[in-house]
């Protein structure tokens, strides 16, 4: 178990790939709890952004987190751009995020 300020050790031990691929031993699982006390008092700024996975050629793979970051963005009366919707390419190692 992790201590808060102790996160970051955390962090840099994780493996660089935590997923499971066909044929692996190890399930890669990890998981983080953290206290929602904390994260609704300090709302919105708990969210700096929200991103979806990169889908494969003609799918709509933000259609759900787009709604969301609507609806979030109006309901604390933000900017889009205050909590960017972001593009998650996991297999890109030198930019893995992009603008959505």
């Amino acid at each position: 178990m992790y201590r808060p300020q102790h996160l970051y050790l955390m962090l840099e031990r994780l493996p660089p790939d935590t997923s499971c691929r066909r044929g692996c031993k190890d399930q890669g699982m990890n998981e983080i709890v953290f206290d929602p006390t904390a994260w609704q008092r300090n709302m919105p700024r708990t969210i700096v952004a929200m991103f979806h996975k990169r889908g494969a050629a003609g799918e709509d793979p933000r259609g759900s987190v787009s709604a969301m970051h609507r609806k979030f963005v109006a309901e604390y009366g933000l900017k889009g751009s205050d909590v960017p919707l972001l593009r998650y390419e996991p297999s890109d190692f030198v930019q893995p995020f992009s603008d959505a």
